[in-house]
C-alpha cells in the first residue's frame, strides 16, 4: 500500500487516518483512499492512500466535491457506488462521505476511487469463455448434415439391435418403443431419419410418422 500523508491538526481527521489504512489495506492497489480537510479547500487532500489511482497527492484540491454534493444521490451524508472515468480512461466505482465536526459543522470528506479495469477485463474474459452456441435446434427445423449419417445408421442400428429381437419378430409394442428411445434423443430431427428408421424396422414412413404421432401425444 502506497501512503501519503501531510500535516493533520484537527482530531477527529486525524481519527480517520487509521480509517484510511484500513480500507486500503482491505482492498488492495487497486483502492484508492482520500482524506479531504474542506478548511482548508485550495490544498484540501491532508492523505492518500494507493494514489497511484488517479494521481492523487497531499496539497491538491478536491475535484468533484460540488457535483457530488449536488447529485440527487447523495443522502444521508453520502453517495456511494458512483461512476467516475478518468482523462486517462480508467472506470473508477467511487464513494464520498462527508466529516462533521461536533458543531454539525462540514470539516472533511472521505474518499474512495476503485479501479475496475482488472474486474472488467476478467469479466470480458468470463464472458468469453462462457459464449456458447446452443446445442438444441428448433423443434420444426430439420438437422442436416451429411458427416452424420453414418453415425446416425450405426446408432439406430444399434438402439435396434438392443431390443434383443429380430426386426422380423417385433411387433408394434417393441417398434414403438425404440421410435420412443429414438424420438427423445432428438434423433428425428436430422435429416432422412425418418426414412432410415423406416428402413431398419421394415416399415413405411407414414409408420413412423404415426408411432411418432402417438409417442409425442403421450409425452405431452
Amino acid at each position: 500500500m502506497q501512503e501519503e500523508m501531510g500535516q493533520i491538526t484537527h482530531p477527529l481527521l486525524a481519527a480517520m487516518v487509521p480509517v484510511v489504512r484500513m480500507i486500503a489495506g482491505t482492498f488492495g492497489d487497486n483502492c484508492e483512499v482520500v482524506l479531504h480537510d474542506l478548511r482548508q479547500p485550495r490544498k484540501s487532500v491532508v492523505m492518500v492512500a494507493n494514489g497511484r489511482v488517479t494521481g492523487r497527492q497531499v496539497g491538491q484540491s478536491f475535484r468533484d466535491m460540488m457535483n457530488i454534493l449536488t447529485a440527487p444521490h447523495f443522502e444521508g451524508e453520502h453517495f456511494s457506488n458512483y461512476a467516475v472515468t478518468t482523462k486517462d480512461g480508467k472506470v473508477l466505482k467511487s464513494s464520498t462521505a462527508l466529516l462533521r465536526d461536533e458543531k454539525q459543522e462540514v470539516i472533511g470528506a472521505l474518499c474512495i476511487n476503485f479501479d475496475l479495469g482488472d474486474f472488467m477485463q476478467c469479466a470480458k474474459l468470463l464472458q468469453d469463455f462462457c459464449a456458447a452456441k446452443p446445442l438444441a435446434s428448433e423443434p420444426a427445423e430439420a438437422i442436416h448434415n451429411p458427416d452424420v449419417t453414418q453415425i446416425l445408421v450405426k446408432m439406430i442400428a444399434t438402439v435396434i439391435a438392443e431390443a434383443g429381437l429380430p426386426v422380423a419378430s417385433m411387433q408394434k409394442p417393441e417398434k414403438l418403443e425404440i421410435v420412443r428411445f429414438l424420438n427423445d434423443k432428438g434423433v428425428f430431427l436430422i435429416k432422412g431419419a425418418v426414412e432410415e428408421v423406416a428402413g431398419q424396422l421394415n416399415v413405411s414412413r407414414f409408420t413412423i410418422y404415426n408411432y411418432l404421432d402417438e409417442v409425442r401425444a403421450h409425452a405431452r
